[in-house]
């Protein structure tokens, strides 16, 4: 049978038996390079999407394509193609002998080879296996392979790996990746006028993807004719283009009513085709290289995956571009009111545990606040934002939410520094509840000596929360400072450490939801195998409740914070000596539900000084309620109640309240002097240098 179909052709074209011999002994290789097509030789784009399938970008060698199903391609689209490349398709088997005769006569006239008549099989051929050489040898090798491609595959098959290798413009392989550059849309949705500009491409993709102006494709009138008046339609002599030929040409095989085609010339004229190329959106460029970062530490690159690859992630497009806008609108007043010129925000879905937003700098291309820096990625002193995690800590050590706490004046021993509160005053004898809630820095310190220490607290925010305090410090000493966060962490670390939280699940973040061939194949990626460890629901339900009562916090606070669902809701200011003066450096609001996390850091990406006196609450509390508020309302199913666990419901026939105390838990009364009997060596310099 392969030898047939040469042989056929031989007897075609005139030559001899002997000569149709000597032919297939020189080409058989080729035709059986064709009945074996390989696309692995072709390259295909690796597409990142987010949660929707919304392409956010794609990465690519040279060539840019992705794979679609010939039924995902419009009727009109496959029938310009055919009228526009290879009009008898569906007659010829690979080679087309009128077409042959036409380029030689043709390439004769000229005396050389200006003419190929090339069929879409032989296109094919040329595209996967050979190259644009123009040459005899060249072009017998592209019709034995071609002559192999259709002895072994059916047309619809032939026609849907043309039209995804076939080139529509520089680095723009393939009808998906054409349609979504020229016209933001997928194939499906192309009009039929945008299906006939695709058509043409292809013939001179390059020159043609320049001429972005559809109308200067169009033909011409005589020049009696005036120009609104001048159309195919109306004049005889009309000077057709190749576009409006087509056009004719799909309209009478569709059957299209004459009102039908002139609509659609009509659309021709309106469509011009977009001037400039962005295979990255701005908007993504920070979680483009943390995704990439986090499959180069899983042992996995997009370049190892192989071509023609999608992965989508857990972002949210459409909720990171309305992050976007609003902090776009809040940045300039931020700079003028409180020296804050980078702001970055992240929200975490608990089920996924993946980033639906994931915004690193306000503007990644900005050099005057080093934007290109992911602030999530960076290591920064939380403050208060590190309290919750402390207190965790101590009830995790048997102290309870009524233990009372003297917030007075305290040092411990062998320290030269008396501790103390922001606001210089002191509240006495207080419970944790109210500690946490007003967020008093001397309880906080005496909680983190109860908990066990230092070290003990350090290893217990490791490997209850996740943080890396003591592998990336190792030999640091932070004393009763740490529970004031002074200890630089990955603010995405401490926005997971709220997420665990909040969710009763340990858990690294992972940006993969799935990874799928260009087939539809599922392939294996790191968050699959990512294990979730379940933690105190005791504990985390404590702390939840405390920062989403909404009673418990100073109302001034509320007004800045308090969102439209109950959230629980932390601030944090770190500071540093500037000149024998505390500065604040950054400011963070963080919140959570049951189901989601969402953090907001502010401040300067090289360290620089706040305004004197900015506190996080008042400097960017209003703009962190309106992203969280805008989270809500884009997914209700974000939202949610902190429910207490089953041991806690019911106690004496009565809901358990924070007020509750079950008997043996400690009070700390005994604290009421000046000296704490347990001594530990602080830190004596509050600030850590970057």
């Amino acid at each position: 049978m392969k030898k047939f179909f040469f042989l056929l052709l031989c007897a075609l074209v005139g030559a001899g038996t002997g000569t149709a011999e000597s032919l297939w002994e020189w080409g058989k290789e080729d035709f059986a390079r064709g009945q074996n097509l390989n696309l692995d030789s072709l390259e295909f784009s690796v597409v990142i999407t987010d949660k929707n399938g919304e392409e956010l970008y794609r990465n690519f060698d040279q060539e840019n394509r992705e794979w679609i199903s010939l039924e995902e391609i419009p009727l009109t689209l496959q029938l310009a193609t055919i009228m526009a490349e290879d009009k008898r398709f569906y007659s010829h088997f690979g080679v087309d002998i009128k077409g042959i005769g036409r380029a030689a006569w043709e390439n004769y006239q000229a005396g050389g080879i200006t003419q190929g008549g090339s069929t879409i099989t032989q296109q094919l051929a040329r595209k996967i296996f050979l190259n644009d050489e123009r040459s005899y040898e060249r072009k017998l090798k592209e019709m034995f392979i071609a002559l192999g491609i259709e002895s072994r595959y059916s047309k619809s098959e032939i026609l849907e790996m043309y039209l995804n290798t076939v080139p529509y413009g520089p680095r723009t392989n393939g009808v998906s990746v054409a349609a979504k550059e020229y016209f933001k849309k997928s194939p499906i949705e192309l009009t039929p006028s945008e299906s006939l500009v695709l058509a043409v491409l292809p013939k001179d993709p390059v020159r043609l993807a320049r001429k972005t102006n559809i109308e200067t494709w169009l033909g011409e009138c005589p020049m009696e004719f005036i120009e609104d008046t001048c159309s195919p339609f109306k004049d005889l002599n009309y000077d057709f283009s190749r576009v409006e030929s087509l056009l004719f040409a799909v309209a009478e095989n569709l059957k299209w009513t004459p009102e039908k085609a002139h609509q659609v010339w009509v659309d021709l004229r309106d469509i011009e085709l977009p001037q400039t190329k962005s295979w990255v959106n701005d908007d993504f460029q920070h979680f483009r290289f943390y995704l990439e970062n986090f499959l180069a530490e899983n042992n996995l690159t997009t370049a190892e995956m192989g071509d023609g690859v999608v992965i989508k992630t857990t972002l949210d497009k459409n909720l990171q571009e309305k992050f976007i806008a609003q902090i776009d609108q809040k940045s300039d007043g931020l700079l003028a009111d409180h020296w804050i010129s980078n702001l970055a925000t992240i929200v975490i879905d608990h089920k996924s545990r993946g980033p639906l937003v994931w915004i690193g700098s306000k503007d990644y291309w900005n050099e005057g606040i080093e934007g290109q820096v992911d602030m999530l990625q960076s290591r920064r002193q939380t403050g208060s934002a590190i309290k919750p995690f402390i207190y965790a800590a101590a009830i995790d050590k048997g102290y309870q939410p009524p233990t009372i706490f003297y917030d007075s004046v305290t040092w411990f021993r062998n320290d030269a520094f008396r501790l103390s509160n922001s606001d210089g005053h002191f509240l006495g004898g207080i419970r944790m509840k109210q500690a946490l809630a007003y967020s008093r820095n001397i309880p906080a310190a005496k909680a983190m000596l109860l908990a066990g220490g230092e070290s003990v607290v350090k290893s217990y925010l490791d490997e209850r929360f996740g943080f890396d305090i003591n592998a990336s410090y190792p030999k640091h000493f932070f004393g009763w400072t740490l529970a004031l966060g002074t200890a630089p962490v990955k603010i995405s670390d401490l926005a997971n450490a709220y997420a665990t939280l909040g969710s009763n699940e340990k858990k690294e973040l992972c940006p993969i939801l799935s990874i799928t061939t260009i087939k539809g194949e599922k392939v294996s990626h790191p968050c699959q195998v990512k294990i979730a460890r379940r933690t105190n629901q005791t504990t985390n339900y404590f702390i939840s409740e405390i920062l989403s009562d909404e009673s418990a916090r100073p109302v001034s606070w509320n007004k800045l914070v308090a969102t439209a669902q109950p959230m629980a809701i932390k601030t944090g200011t770190s500071s540093k000596r500037v000149y024998g003066q505390v500065m604040p450096v950054d400011d963070i609001v963080v919140g959570y539900t049951p189901n989601a996390t969402v953090l907001l850091w502010a401040g300067n990406t090289n360290g620089g000084a706040l305004k004197p006196g900015s506190v996080a609450i008042f400097s960017v509390g209003e703009t962190w309620r309106d992203l969280a508020n805008t989270m809500l309302a884009h997914d209700t199913k974000l939202a949610g109640t902190f429910k207490a666990p089953i041991a806690l419901q019911n106690i004496n026939g009565a809901l358990a309240t924070l007020n509750y105390q079950p008997p043996g838990y400690e009070n700390l009364s005994r604290f009421v002097g000046y000296n704490l009997e347990r001594g530990i060596n602080p830190l004596y310099q509050l600030d850590h240098e970057r």
